[in-house]
């Protein structure tokens, strides 16, 4: 199972399910603006992902 967590607003969140329906693989698709991800979540993802918190900010927003 692959879990996208996407922006309703972001641009790219259309591709990314449009990609993963052609793909035919098992997918669910989160907006972490309406469904906030608790600190547990956050912290697992970035574990699974070999990532630090650093690395995944959105350096473009303009809240950064």
């Amino acid at each position: 199972m692959i879990r996208a967590f996407v922006s309703s607003s972001c641009t790219s969140r259309g591709k990314t399910e449009e990609a993963l329906k052609q793909s035919g693989v098992d997918y669910e698709v989160r907006d972490f603006f309406r469904s906030r991800l608790t600190v547990a979540e956050l912290k697992s993802i970035l574990v699974t992902a070999g990532f630090s918190a650093r690395d995944v900010l959105s350096t473009r927003s303009r809240v950064y």
